[in-house]
């Protein structure tokens, strides 16, 4: 069968030309569709750039809250480095610390009871504590002079043997032993190193023998400062210091 067209011939040619400016309409939308994505590229990009923006801003203010934090912990830091310098100034002090009580109660009870005394002297370095036994010069350690009277020379060897025994003892030192001379009155030495400390009222006749000793301990930080006395002003003088800035006050002055 053969198809038959119904439209009317002059209809027929204005359908054909609405036909063709239809390819311009399609091609304006095609523009506005361009023109839209553009828009909304730029409208992105605006947007991302603000957020961008928004969270540099962000970060600075927490990078000034940090920068605050940390001033703010210098402080605690400094308090910190202030509180290691004393305790170690603390420790030193107690590494040279003597403790006289118990040495003192040590040593009444090595001492014979025929044995009198006339001078107990404790110093942690010579110089110290009174004392005149000039032997007492010959180490910086802590000591103990002792001055009195005993029965015989025996008895004295007794005492210098007890001595070594007691705990830290690093020498027992003999300045003078000597029995008073009848015909003048006078002691004679009978070992070297006498001092010049007397006992008076101690002998009680010339068959009794006056001694003088010092009794050395040992100084397990001798190594480490020249003598304990130095030891212990540098350590209070370190407990003295404390923050930077401060005066310094020296023990002594």
């Amino acid at each position: 069968m053969k198809a038959v067209n119904l439209i009317p011939a002059d209809q027929r040619r204005s359908s054909g030309g609405a036909g063709k400016s239809g390819g311009a309409v399609y091609v304006l939308l095609g523009g506005l569709a361009i023109v839209v994505a553009m828009v909304a590229m730029l409208t992105l990009t605006n947007r991302s750039v603000a957020d961008k923006t928004a969270e540099a801003t962000s970060l600075e203010a927490q990078a000034d809250v940090a920068t605050a934090k940390v001033g703010n912990l210098a402080s605690y830091q400094q308090f910190n480095e202030v509180v290691k310098t004393r305790a170690a100034g603390v420790k030193t002090l107690a590494s040279t610390r003597i403790d006289w009580g118990k040495t003192f109660e040590q040593v009444s009870r090595v001492i014979p009871a025929d044995v009198s005394l006339t001078q107990l002297v404790a110093s942690s370095a010579p110089g110290q504590g009174g004392g005149t036994v000039s032997l007492r010069s010959a180490l910086a350690n802590p000591a103990i002079e002792i001055v009195g009277c005993a029965p015989s020379q025996s008895r004295v060897a007794l005492l210098m043997a007890r001595l070594r025994r007691l705990e830290g003892v690093q020498r027992v030192s003999v300045a003078a032993s000597d029995k008073q001379d009848s015909s003048s009155g006078a002691a004679s030495s009978q070992s070297d190193g006498g001092s010049g400390g007397s006992a008076a009222g101690c002998q009680t006749d010339d068959q009794v023998p006056q001694f003088q000793m010092v009794v050395f301990f040992g100084t397990p930080q001798a190594a480490a400062t020249e003598s304990s006395a130095s030891g212990v002003k540098g350590a209070i003088q370190t407990l003295n210091e404390g923050t930077s800035g401060t005066t310094t006050t020296t023990p002594g002055s």
